[in-house]
């Protein structure tokens, strides 16, 4: 893989070099501070992102570009003993010396030369930043407009790659197989590698998050042909990619060979047919979403499954009665025994009897008074939780919402599985919505029966529903699963 070289003048340079091309017909001579050099001006994109980086650090055009100068010189193939001037050389030559690299480099590359004859900066140094900007911005167009049909498929917060990754060691977590811990690292290996080529993308400005970039090289179409389509079809991306591909500079085709073929070695290690399981649950989840639950976890696999074979057919109002139902039957045995189990959370604790008076009222038809206590107490539970487990007290419940979602996105999935995390993240949101509802006591019926606020300042007087006053009852039951898990794993009394 091409790594970023973290080179910094005085430290030995990595054995992973940048792959050369006709090397003599890039050499030039040339004077710096006096002394007469060879240099090799092949401006890799290891020199451009060198210069951005230097750049970002020094806010100097012509000190980065004369460090990127130094580097050049540094790697030019000749005998240690040949090598005469230092870094230092190079940041107090004369700008004409300096000029001179730069009329050679544009000379090796017409269309970097076109746009930087275009560019109206007085300060050279500057103009040749960004006209290298402004090229690859071009090159990549394309590219990015053929990849945009891909920017509706969720993975937050990590990129796709790492998400790949993350999932397939999360589904081998919970299943037993054979030398587990060693692919599991492997896994891990590869979300950094992931990591390293998103990274070398970061100065086209594309979102690579939420799309999977596709070149025309066979090993890696091979591995991602492997990729069920569950995942993404890989042949709605083809053409515009190979043209582009096929135009660049063989120097940075090479540098995407490398990359590519450092990344597909792990990753066809990798039986991705496991990832069929979690998007097939992720789609049942999106399903319960769109009729305004989410995947229950106390839901028998049966119904869910029922509801999903129906996904066609089936209406909002039959799903509700479902799981209504299931949480009603039998004097609402089932969700009683959701309840029980709270009692064994400190947060959750002190408030067993406001549970109990709440379960009671909703089992008797009492969703007003249900709906009421669950909603304030949902949020004494969080402010608990941030007061005493994080140690972070807040003055407004809004923030302290905020706080554990913040907390839940930084989880590593080797904590938090993905599925989870999709339970956790909507559930949140939806308890975030309550907090953030606009409410004025000039005006009450402005806002919405479900507003925090609402409720709280005595003025939610409509009937309430039975799938409200449940939905609270489920909302806290994974809160509480939450504040267990993190209680176990983050938290130190």
């Amino acid at each position: 893989m091409i790594k970023s070289l973290q080179w910094e003048e005085g430290c030995v340079l990595s054995e992973e070099k940048f792959i050369r091309i006709n090397k003599s017909k890039h050499i030039i001579k040339c004077e710096i501070s006096g002394k007469e050099v060879d240099i090799d001006v092949f401006f890799s994109m290891n020199c451009l992102e060198m210069l951005s980086e230097y750049y970002e650090k020094n806010n100097s055009y012509k000190e980065s570009f004369a460090k990127v100068s130094f580097y050049m010189y540094s790697i030019t193939d000749m005998p240690d003993s040949e090598r005469t001037i230092s870094v230092e050389d190079f940041l107090i030559a004369k700008e004409d010396e300096l000029q001179k690299i730069i009329s050679s480099i544009l000379s090796q590359d017409e269309s970097l030369s076109k746009e930087y004859n275009n560019l109206e900066c007085e300060d050279m140094f500057e103009r040749f930043y960004i006209a290298n900007e402004n090229v690859l911005k071009n090159v990549m167009k394309p590219i990015v407009k053929s990849l945009k049909q891909f920017n509706n498929m969720t993975f937050p917060h990590i990129t796709a790659f790492e998400r790949i990754a993350q999932q397939q060691a999360m589904i081998m977590k919970s299943i037993q197989v054979p030398n587990l811990d060693a692919f599991y690292n492997a896994s891990l290996v590869l979300q950094k590698q992931a990591t390293c080529i998103t990274e070398q993308f970061k100065i086209f400005e594309i979102n690579y998050d939420r799309i999977f970039p596709k070149f025309d090289f066979p090993e890696l179409k091979t591995v991602l042909d492997n990729i069920p389509k569950v995942v993404f079809d890989i042949s709605d991306i083809v053409s515009p990619v190979i043209q582009q591909i096929a135009e660049m500079q063989e120097g940075i085709r090479n540098q995407l060979q490398n990359a590519i073929n450092a990344f597909t070695k792990p990753l066809s290690s990798i039986d991705f047919s496991l990832l069929t399981y979690h998007f097939e649950w992720s789609e049942k989840h999106d399903l319960l979403v769109k009729f305004g639950w989410f995947y229950l976890n106390e839901l028998p696999d049966e119904i869910i499954n029922m509801i999903y074979e129906k996904r066609d057919t089936i209406t909002g109002e039959e799903v509700d009665l479902i799981i209504i139902n299931y949480f009603r039957d039998n004097r609402c045995v089932n969700l009683k025994q959701v309840v029980k189990k709270w009692s064994s959370s400190r947060y959750f604790k002190s408030r067993e009897r406001i549970f109990h008076e709440a379960l009671v009222n909703h089992s008797r038809r009492y969703f007003n008074s249900s709906t009421t206590l669950l909603v304030l107490h949902t949020e004494g539970v969080i402010t608990d939780f941030v007061r005493i487990g994080l140690q972070t007290p807040r003055f407004k419940a809004q923030q302290a919402v905020m706080d554990v979602t913040e907390c839940i996105n930084d989880m590593p999935m080797s904590m938090l599985n993905l599925s989870d995390w999709q339970v956790y993240n909507f559930v949140f949101e939806r308890i975030l919505e309550a907090f953030k509802e606009k409410f004025e006591l000039s005006n009450p019926d402005g806002a919405s029966n479900g507003s925090r606020h609402k409720i709280a300042h005595g003025h939610s007087v409509e009937e309430e529903t039975e799938i409200n006053s449940l939905k609270r009852f489920l909302y806290l039951n994974e809160v509480y699963r939450l504040f267990s898990m993190l209680d176990d794993k983050l938290i130190v009394d």
